[in-house]
């Protein structure tokens, strides 16, 4: 169980995130598969290209919670003053790199092929492009 956690739980990122200065969390993808980081942050989420399976059914209704984000508004977001958390899987960072920059993915957690970034620096976190890692997308 200790070598399956990281990749079944998320609370190492949530730990950190918790641990870090105050900002707005963005979960990437399926809301399921980084629940765990809302629960034991105990915050709310913008979900970028999350209107996937039952959450896509309510999303579009007048009243629904403007949560949901695309890919084209995340740019945008991401370069505002205000600080911005995203956690992503391994898969993930090709796309965001390609959407957002090397040098504007600041890596503050990595954990069972889960990321935990900010838009701006912390004196703890390094940049995406310094840190070693293998994603299985060639």
């Amino acid at each position: 169980m200790i070598t399956l956690n990281p990749y079944f739980s998320s609370r190492l990122l949530a730990e950190s995130l918790n641990n870090s200065p105050p900002g707005q969390l963005i979960v990437d993808e399926q809301y399921y598969y980084f629940s765990s980081v809302i629960f034991y942050a105990n915050r709310n989420a913008l979900l970028l290209n999350g209107r996937v399976m039952n959450l896509e059914y309510g999303s579009y209704a007048p009243d629904a919670p403007k949560v949901f984000i695309s890919d084209r508004d995340l740019p945008a977001l991401w370069a505002k003053p205000d600080r911005y958390y995203l956690v992503a899987s391994i898969s993930a960072i090709p796309r965001l790199k390609s959407l957002l920059g090397d040098d504007n993915l600041h890596l503050i957690r990595a954990s069972g092929g889960k990321f935990l970034m900010t838009n701006q620096a912390l004196a703890w976190s390094r940049r995406l492009k310094d840190f070693a890692y293998e994603s299985n997308e060639n």
